[in-house]
C-alpha cells in the first residue's frame, strides 16, 4: 500500500519532466489476466475496463481515482494521498460513478480545469496541431452556443489565412482529387459561410443520404471519412432487392461532397455512408453565392465554385452515360480508356441552365454550334411532328436530345419545353471529342449512333403506292410478326405528303419502299407529265434528311425495273408469290442499327421544317 503513494509520484514527476498530459486513474477492482494474441498476459475485467473508461473524463495533468480506491485508503490515516472535489460521472457501459481527484501531499494539486474532450480544449489542440478542418469543426461547435464566442469567431477567420494550415483536402488517394474552393476568399465571407451552414454530424454506419432522396445542399467533411456507397448487381436478370453494395469512394476532410443533387437540383445520385464518426459542414448552392456575391474580392472564388461544379457535372456524365463508358457491364466504351476525360473535355464544354416553361428548338443560336447535347437534369417535354401528345425525356439517364455532327451525324431536333422546375444541358464539341485522334472521334459517333437509334419512334417506315396498298399491308404484318415497329400510312395512302409524314420519315429506322410494276407505270407517267409521284417524295425527303443511302431499302416485287430515284441502291426480292423470307434481313439491319454495328440515320443538319417542294 506504501508503494502506490511513490508510484502515482513517480509518474506525475514524469509526465511534468516530458512534457506528457498523462491522465492517471486508480480504482480497487476485480482483474484477472488471460493469455494475449502474442504470447504475453493480458489484463481483463471490470476492474480495467472501468479503467478506460475513465480516461475519456479525466482532466490532463490529474491524478483521478474512483470511490473504492478512496475508501480502501481511508483505512490507512499516514497516507501521503488526499482525496477531494468528488463527481459523479456517467459511462457508457457502468451505472452512475463517483469519483474524485488525488492529490499527494507536497506535490501539485490536482484540478478539475476544463474537460478535455471540451470543444475549448480541443480547438485548442487542432490550432497547435495545424488542423485546420478540426479548427473549423470546434469553432462551429462553440459558436452554436454561442454565436458571438470571439475565440472561435477568430479562429475560422485566422483558419482561412493559413494560419493553422492550408485549406486543402488532406486524404491522400481513395477519392476524387480535389482542390480547395476557399484559398482565396476573404475571412469575413468564410465565418459568415461557415455562420450560416448547418453542422452534421452522424455516427459509424448511419446514412448521411440515400440514392434518389430530394436534395439541394451539398457537404464540406471536417473530421472523419464518408464513403459512395453504389448498388451493383451480379446478375442482370436479379431483382433490385437481390443487389449487394460495394464502398467505392472515400472522402476526408476538406473534401465536397453530394454536390450534384446541388449543381443540377436533382435527386441524390448515390448513398453517402458515415465511416466513423464524421462531422460535415451542409450548405445550398444559392446561399453560398450570395455570401460570396457581398464582397467583390471573392469573385475568383465564386468563378472557382462555377468551375467546380460544372467540372463535376461533366464527370458525371463521362463516368455514367454510356454513349460514352460502354453499354455493357464491362463498360467498353469509346472513353473508358482514356484517364479522366472529364478534365479534357472540360475546355471543350458549355452549360446551358433552362427555366421552367422555356420552350426550344433548331431556331434556338445556342443549339445552332455543332456538337453533343446532353439533358444532364430535368424532365422535357417532347414533341414532333408525328406525335403531338407530348412525350417525357428524363435527365436521369443523361440522353442526347441533340447530335449535330454536321455530314456525319445529325439528329432530329423537335421542339422541347422545361417540365420540371428547371432542366441543364451540356454541349460539348466536336473537337472535344476528337482531341484524342480519329479513331476514338469514329468510336464516339458510333456508340452516339446507337443511342440515337433508342429515340426513333419506328423501326420500319413503308414507303408504297396506292394500288399496292394490300402489298403494303402484308410487308407491316410480316415485320410486326418479328416484333418490329412498323409506321403505314393506310389513312390516305399514297395521297397525301404532310409534314406529319416528313416527322414519321425523319422518326424512323429504316426506310423500306416497295418497288412493283405498278409503281414502275406511275413513274413512267410522271416523267411525261411532270409531276413527282408520293412515293417518290417520300423517297427524296428521306434523302434530305439523311446522308447518303443508309437504312434505305427498296423492296424489288416479281423481277420489276428499279426506278431511277431508287436505282443503285442494294435492294431485296420479293417473288410474286409472296413469301415473308424478305423480312429476316429487314430484321437484321434493324438489329444491327440499334446494336451499333450501323450508324443510325443522320443527316446534314436538324431536320425539322424541311418541306419539300412538288
Amino acid at each position: 500500500m506504501a508503494g502506490v503513494p511513490l508510484a502515482l509520484r513517480m509518474l506525475k514527476r514524469w509526465s511534468i519532466e516530458r512534457d506528457v498530459p498523462l491522465r492517471i486513474i486508480a480504482h480497487v477492482g476485480t482483474a484477472t489476466t488471460v493469455p494475449g494474441a502474442d504470447g504475453r498476459k493480458q489484463i481483463v475485467g471490470d476492474g480495467i475496463n472501468l479503467c478506460g473508461s475513465l480516461i475519456e473524463v479525466a482532466p490532463t495533468a490529474a491524478i483521478l481515482v474512483t470511490a473504492a480506491l478512496a475508501e480502501f485508503f481511508s483505512a490507512a490515516p499516514h497516507s501521503d494521498l488526499r482525496f477531494h472535489d468528488p463527481r459523479n460521472v456517467y459511462l457508457k457501459h457502468f451505472r452512475m460513478t463517483r469519483v474524485y481527484l488525488c492529490s499527494i501531499d507536497k506535490e501539485q494539486s490536482s484540478t478539475w480545469g476544463p474537460l478535455h474532450r471540451s470543444d475549448r480544449i480541443m480547438l485548442s489542440d487542432a490550432m497547435k496541431a495545424r488542423a485546420p478542418w478540426d479548427v473549423i469543426l470546434y469553432s462551429k461547435r462553440i459558436i452554436q452556443m454561442n454565436s458571438g464566442d470571439p475565440d472561435a469567431t477568430n479562429a475560422i477567420t485566422n483558419s482561412v489565412l493559413g494560419d493553422y494550415g492550408e485549406l486543402l483536402p488532406q486524404k491522400k488517394g481513395g477519392g476524387i482529387s480535389r482542390s480547395s474552393l476557399f484559398s482565396t476568399i476573404d475571412p469575413p465571407s468564410f465565418l459568415s459561410f461557415v455562420v450560416a451552414a448547418d453542422l452534421v454530424e452522424r455516427r459509424d454506419g448511419e446514412i448521411i443520404c440515400n440514392k434518389d432522396d430530394p436534395g439541394d445542399t451539398m457537404f464540406i467533411v471536417l473530421q472523419g471519412e464518408l464513403s459512395l456507397v453504389i448498388a451493383i448487381h451480379e446478375d442482370e436478370d436479379a431483382p433490385a432487392a437481390a443487389s449487394k453494395y460495394t464502398q467505392e469512394l472515400t472522402f476526408g476532410p476538406g473534401d465536397i461532397v453530394g454536390e450534384l443533387a446541388a449543381a443540377l437540383r436533382t435527386k441524390r445520385t448515390a448513398a453517402l455512408q458515415a465511416i466513423g464518426s464524421v462531422s460535415l459542414l451542409s450548405f445550398s448552392y444559392p446561399s453560398l453565392r450570395r455570401i460570396l456575391a457581398a464582397h467583390a474580392q471573392n469573385e475568383r472564388v465564386s468563378q472557382a465554385l462555377t468551375n467546380f461544379l460544372d467540372l463535376r457535372v461533366l464527370e458525371y456524365i463521362c463516368n455514367h452515360a454510356d454513349y460514352l463508358v460502354g453499354f455493357d457491364k464491362d463498360r467498353r466504351g469509346p472513353l473508358s480508356n482514356v484517364r479522366h476525360p472529364w478534365e479534357s473535355l472540360y475546355a471543350y464544354s458549355r452549360r446551358l441552365d433552362l427555366s421552367a416553361g422555356e420552350q426550344f428548338d433548331s431556331s434556338k443560336p445556342w443549339f445552332a454550334e455543332p456538337g453533343l447535347y446532353v439533358l444532364a437534369s430535368g424532365t422535357l417535354a417532347k414533341r414532333t411532328f408525328e406525335m403531338p401528345a407530348a412525350e417525357n425525356v428524363e435527365g436521369d439517364a443523361l440522353p442526347p436530345i441533340l447530335v449535330n455532327f454536321p455530314d456525319r451525324l445529325v439528329s432530329r431536333f423537335p421542339t422541347y419545353k422545361v417540365r420540371s422546375s428547371s432542366a441543364t444541358v451540356i454541349r460539348v464539341s466536336e473537337a472535344g471529342l476528337g482531341q484524342w485522334g480519329s479513331s476514338t472521334l469514329e468510336e464516339c459517333l458510333t456508340f452516339i449512333s446507337r443511342a440515337l437509334a433508342r429515340t426513333f419512334e419506328y423501326d420500319v417506315f413503308i414507303s408504297f403506292g396506292q394500288e399496292d396498298i394490300d402489298l403494303a399491308g402484308e410487308v407491316k404484318s410480316a415485320l410486326n410478326a418479328l416484333g418490329l415497329t412498323v409506321y403505314l400510312d393506310t389513312v390516305t395512302p399514297g395521297k397525301q405528303f404532310s409534314e406529319q409524314i416528313q416527322g414519321v420519315i425523319a422518326s424512323s429506322l429504316v426506310f423500306v419502299a416497295i418497288n412493283t410494276p405498278s409503281v414502275v407505270r406511275k413513274q413512267a407517267i410522271g416523267e411525261k407529265t411532270g409531276e413527282k409521284t408520293y412515293m417518290e417524295k417520300e423517297v427524296a425527303f428521306r434523302r434530305l434528311a439523311f446522308t447518303g443511302e443508309r437504312n434505305l431499302i427498296p423492296l424489288r416485287v416479281g423481277n420489276s425495273q428499279i426506278v431511277s430515284y431508287l436505282r443503285g441502291i442494294s435492294y431485296i426480292d420479293i417473288p410474286l408469290a409472296f413469301d415473308t423470307g424478305f423480312a429476316l434481313p429487314i430484321k437484321s439491319i434493324v438489329d444491327e442499327i440499334k446494336e451499333g454495328g450501323i450508324l443510325a440515320p443522320c443527316g446534314r443538319f436538324p431536320i425539322e421544317r424541311q418541306a419539300l417542294a412538288d
